[in-house]
């Protein structure tokens, strides 16, 4: 099952899981455990109620529906649960059941407190094999975004062959933090000149990176899809890092304006200057 993190997730997506066959014996032994009324425990006794047969607990059917929901999203570290609303069980479950969970991306947002996750908002709509819906609910949770790209490439070179560790390993590790390297290097130097050399060296090391990248994947030391998550990564690094280039180059070339200006004021003040002087000796 692909694993997925809040980053590859859009509002509209929507999730279908495979089918979880219910049986006699679950339901009977999840009642004992947590729920243990007559309906949920006894098929004889359940017939006499209005249910005229034996169900599952309405919190067995919200443990399957979870169940489904974590093995189809598979979200790297797992989803914290944040809370619940509108909790609803429109239907029985009853044994010989096959229940399917439809996820629906509701909402998307970054986490405040903690940067390195996300929050997502989800419908989850249970059904059995004849489509009747069994429970339905909308719930919050928090899921793990992408590591930073140089974290990212380093978890991946992790499983490089042995005698790539001086080769490729390296190199392509050397290329991903040598541009948060020489991004942070440039807010030390004080010219725009040297500002705008550390920012060039940032993009140079970052075109390395996504050849390296190339490199493993037809090497077959990356799948495809780990290379593409991993440029994917470097694309989005490329265009904040082009938009900040621009910027500094657009800053560097209003202050040689202002600097060519400001030395033509101060060779015409001379020259003046100069020309009093030389009507007062004359």
């Amino acid at each position: 099952m692909k694993e997925h993190y809040f980053d590859d997730l859009k509002i509209g997506d929507r999730f279908r899981s495979e089918p979880l066959n219910v049986t006699e014996k679950e339901v009977v032994e999840f009642a004992h455990k947590f729920d243990p009324q007559m309906f949920h425990l006894n098929q004889k006794a359940a017939e006499r109620t209005l249910f005229k047969g034996l169900i599952a607990s309405g919190w067995h059917t919200a443990a399957m529906t979870m169940r489904l929901f974590v093995q189809t999203l598979n979200f790297v570290e797992g989803a914290i649960g944040l809370g619940v609303d509108e909790l609803r069980w429109p239907n029985a479950v009853r044994p010989g059941d096959a229940l399917t969970v439809e996820t629906e991306i509701l909402d998307l947002r970054p986490s405040r407190s903690k940067p390195n996750h996300g929050i997502i908002r989800l419908r989850n709509v249970t059904t059995n094999q004849q489509g009747e819906i069994v429970q339905t609910m909308l719930a919050n949770a928090m899921v793990p975004r992408r590591a930073k790209a140089p974290v990212a490439v380093y978890e991946r070179t992790r499983s490089f062959p042995r005698e790539e560790i001086y080769g490729l390993t390296s190199q392509l590790c050397r290329a991903a933090y040598s541009v948060p390297a020489n991004t942070i290097e440039r807010a030390s130097r004080e010219s725009k000149k040297d500002d705008l050399h550390f920012l060039y060296i940032a993009r140079g090391s970052l075109s390395e990176a996504q050849y390296f990248i190339h490199l493993a994947q037809r090497l077959h030391y990356l799948s495809s899809e780990e290379a593409g998550a991993l440029q994917q990564q470097m694309k989005v690094t490329f265009a904040c890092l082009h938009g900040l280039i621009r910027a500094v180059e657009k800053e560097a070339g209003k202050l040689s304006k202002l600097v060519a200006t400001a030395t033509s004021l101060i060779v015409i003040g001379l020259m003046r200057w100069s020309s009093g002087q030389l009507s007062v000796v004359s």
